[in-house]
């Protein structure tokens, strides 16, 4: 037989998975940061040139 799982674990499965999820969206967050930084840093060496 199968048994049905409680509101409670469906809850805190999908909470798992939301966190999981935002592990990758930090790191892209992280590198366009970083490439921003990146221009503006060049940006600036260009134009005092």
């Amino acid at each position: 037989m199968r048994r049905e799982r409680s509101p409670g674990i469906k809850l805190l499965f999908a909470a798992l998975i939301g966190v999981v999820l935002l592990i990758p969206l930090i790191f892209v967050y992280a590198l366009v940061s970083d490439r921003q930084h990146q221009w503006r840093v060049a940006q600036t060496a260009i134009t005092a040139g």
